[in-house]
């Protein structure tokens, strides 16, 4: 069984862990999730991580963070962290975080001590040098990732070809490339079913 880690602060919500009880649908699959205790967005305030029924297929690790509702900035802390992962001992590592974030220096560094496949999405033009220290950490990450999932052809130039996604309106043509596909499932699932297999 492929043991798949997804990290993201948008999953804070319930309803976008959805997409991954469907992934976990996949007989080959085992999905755990990390997740901030709690995200401050900018613009819609405070949200608090609530365990949902339809969680049950997925392992979920709610962890602390440093510098909250800094996209950029913020961190995981460390110790409950890396506790989770060595409980998950993932195959592939899949952090929805930008190139030049902390957050995702940290799972670059995490994902070499646990000799986890580590993924990462963009939907920065990688063409344009980022400010200050964002710009260096951009550059040690891409060099680190086995996979960049990109959210539309071009953002990812500079990277290796085969290590770029083809943009989500792709999937349809992939289908047969992942395996039975439910029909109830997002698009999205099928592509990422895809990368991960890629990936190894």
């Amino acid at each position: 069984m492929l043991r798949v880690m997804i990290v993201g602060q948008s999953y804070v919500l319930s309803e976008s862990r959805k997409k991954l009880t469907y992934l976990a649908g996949y007989p080959e699959l085992s999905i755990s999730l990390i997740v901030p205790t709690t995200w401050e967005h900018p613009a819609f305030g405070h949200y608090e991580f609530q365990p949902a029924a339809s969680d049950a297929s997925i392992a979920i690790f709610p962890i602390p963070i440093r510098n909250n509702g800094r996209a950029f900035a913020f961190s995981y802390h460390i110790l409950p962290l890396w506790r989770a992962i060595r409980r998950i001992r993932p195959d592939i590592m899949q952090v929805e975080q930008e190139p030049g974030s902390l957050a995702l220096l940290q799972f670059t560094l995490l994902a070499r001590l646990s000799r986890a496949k580590l993924i990462s999405f963009t939907w920065e033009n990688l063409a344009y040098r980022q400010p200050g220290i964002r710009h260096y950490l951009e550059r040690i990450e891409l060099a680190q990732l086995d996979y960049l999932l990109v959210g539309q052809f071009g953002l990812g130039r500079g990277v290796p070809t085969k290590r770029l996604s083809p943009p989500a309106d792709g999937v349809t043509q992939r289908r047969r490339r992942c395996g039975p596909f439910r029909a109830a499932g997002p698009p999205t699932s099928c592509i990422t079913h895809w990368v991960w297999t890629v990936a190894l």
